[in-house]
């Protein structure tokens, strides 16, 4: 390669004999760009800023480390970026996450999730899920907390007290709600982007 190209390459960055793999595979490097979230997580960030016209988080934490291609790089091969957005007159707040491992022996895969309070979207190759899952109107019990460990006399004066009173019986109701079968047999739309699907969720 010729000094000039290579002068043009490198720009303002540290002067240093050409190298091949530096030239082809630059976004391993902090000298010439920045890594996963520039090169992959700027595409997503972009998507979502431009769907709900977001003008972007008020904070961001990151963390990262080198922990399998040690091969020269100087850019982390595993990273987590957290960013929380603000809630403005075009969205709600929200926290975003996003996650890179190109340590995965499982053969990696890529999907996109969306969050909510009543169920979840899922975006994985040419497919599209969606999930209905209304939250409760209030915490229950009975679910990962203490309410099993104690005797069924104990836990039947639990209920009775919790039933005896229209806020707290709000909190009962929101465990039926939250914890019952009824939860767990919401159906599952999977429309194929490849094909034309029309159809409601069941609720």
């Amino acid at each position: 390669m010729s000094h000039g190209i290579a002068d043009r390459f490198l720009g303002d960055a540290p002067k240093r004999p050409y190298d091949p793999v530096r030239f082809f595979r630059w976004r391993n490097y902090q000298d010439y760009g920045t890594g996963v979230a520039g090169d992959l997580f700027v595409h997503l960030i972009s998507a979502v800023h431009f769907a709900l016209d977001s003008k972007g988080p008020e904070r961001i934490f990151s963390s990262g480390s080198l922990s399998y291609w040690k091969d020269g790089r100087d850019v982390p091969d595993v990273l987590t970026g957290i960013m929380d957005y603000p809630k403005t007159a075009t969205h709600s707040a929200f926290q975003m996450q996003l996650r890179v491992n190109f340590a995965d022996g499982s053969g990696g895969s890529n999907r996109t999730r969306f969050f909510g309070s009543e169920g979840m979207m899922e975006w994985e190759g040419d497919k599209f899920t969606l999930r209905k899952q209304k939250l409760s109107v209030a915490p229950g019990f009975g679910g990962w907390d203490t309410y099993n460990v104690f005797s069924s006399a104990q836990q039947k004066e639990f209920e009775k007290w919790i039933n005896s009173d229209p806020e707290l019986k709000r909190i009962r109701e929101g465990m039926r709600e939250a914890w019952g079968p009824t939860v767990w047999k919401a159906a599952d739309k999977v429309i194929d982007t490849k094909k034309k699907v029309t159809g409601k969720i069941k609720k």
